[in-house]
């Protein structure tokens, strides 16, 4: 088996609603997918979702790292998962969400091949239903506090509240949320890096008592003093999410003492197999974890779905993405939310049975042997 064929999309989707945090606002999604396909006829998905914030790419920057990586992939068997890694490595530096694009589609293609959701190749530790808390946005206090009460109405257990504009406002969504859905309701909050020391910490002393399961990436991200520091003077855990781009940097942040959890995104990491090290460094340091992502369609939350269903030291999931647009990128098969959980539907590799074309709209760039 050899792979023998990518082909990108640059799709440009609706959004219903725009997504607003302490870094940045999204109007309109905008997105590069892959669909690869090997010599026995596998087909396979990815998608590197644009965060120029977070991974410093922007959609002709992705498209650039992929002119430079996919053609030295071809004829490459997809098994050797260590070898192209390591070659797309050589080519590039960086560029950790076009790399997960090519990582997920080819691991797509693999469990299809083999018949098996990835979900059980990477470990099989739940199930093919868990629990997903789901985002608010960064807006107006009210309308916070609106969406809050929504979201639990339609049997969401947690909550991830975005944060970090300024810390009094900060406080006020708070407890208006609170008030809104009750202290039974589980409450994870997310700053984006947007608070300095200070702040950060007059705010977590306030927040304590309100049912904060743990404050993701409170303070910038390459601040690991003040977060261990943070750390030490809270009762509220800390998640590093922006601090956490791999391997190396999931070893720094343990080692440093500067989190209790981290967040393992697929499009910081550079896919499934760099993801599949930094879960395996949190486990040996017992840490443990979140699955989350950034704006992208529900292909890029069904990959993120299967692996924290596969890994037993994933204790969080943050896997709303895709529930913002006007369209879904999967027309059949997939994953989908529901009740508070998010379902993975049969089949193998992702279980993608059926693309929505119309949204995804025609190639933009070819590579085959």
């Amino acid at each position: 088996m050899k792979l023998e064929q990518f082909t990108v999309f640059k799709p440009s989707i609706e959004m219903d609603r725009s997504f607003v945090t302490s870094l940045r606002r999204v109007d309109r999604l905008e997105t590069v997918l892959i669909r690869t396909r090997a010599s026995n006829g596998a087909v396979g998905w990815g998608e590197a979702p644009i965060s120029p914030q977070v991974t410093g790419e922007t959609p002709d920057g992705a498209l650039s790292a992929l002119d430079v990586i996919l053609p030295d992939l071809l004829g490459k068997d997809p098994r050797d998962r260590e070898k192209w890694h390591g070659i797309m490595d050589q080519k590039i530096a960086g560029n950790a969400a076009a790399k997960a694009a090519i990582d997920i589609s080819i691991h797509d293609l693999l469990g299809s091949s083999w018949g098996v959701p990835l979900w059980k190749l990477f470990g099989g530790a739940h199930s093919k239903n868990i629990p997903t808390d789901f985002t608010v946005s960064l807006e107006d206090r009210s309308d916070m506090i609106e969406r809050a009460g929504n979201l639990v109405e339609k049997g969401f257990k947690s909550l991830k509240v975005k944060l970090g504009e300024n810390p009094k406002e900060d406080v006020e969504r708070m407890r208006g949320i609170v008030d809104r859905v009750g202290k039974e309701i589980g409450l994870r909050i997310d700053a984006n890096q947007g608070w300095d020391r200070i702040q950060a910490a007059s705010v977590l002393r306030q927040l304590e008592g309100m049912n904060v399961e743990f404050v993701e990436q409170p303070l910038k991200a390459e601040d690991l003093e003040g977060m261990k520091k943070l750390r030490e003077n809270t009762s509220i855990p800390i998640m590093a999410d922006e601090s956490v781009h791999g391997p190396d940097s999931a070893r720094k942040v343990i080692e440093f003492g500067a989190a209790d959890y981290l967040n393992i995104k697929l499009s910081k990491t550079g896919g499934f197999w760099p993801a599949l090290k930094v879960a395996a460094i949190a486990e040996g340091a017992n840490v443990s974890c979140m699955v989350g992502g950034m704006s992208a369609t529900d292909l890029l939350a069904t990959a993120a779905s299967h692996f924290a269903a596969g890994q037993e030291i994933v204790r969080f999931r943050d896997l709303d993405m895709g529930t913002s647009i006007s369209n879904s990128v999967i027309a059949a098969g997939g994953s989908y939310i529901e009740g508070g959980r998010r379902f993975l539907e049969s089949g193998g590799g992702l279980g993608i049975e059926e693309i929505n074309r119309e949204i995804i709209g025609p190639g933009i760039n070819d590579y085959s042997v």
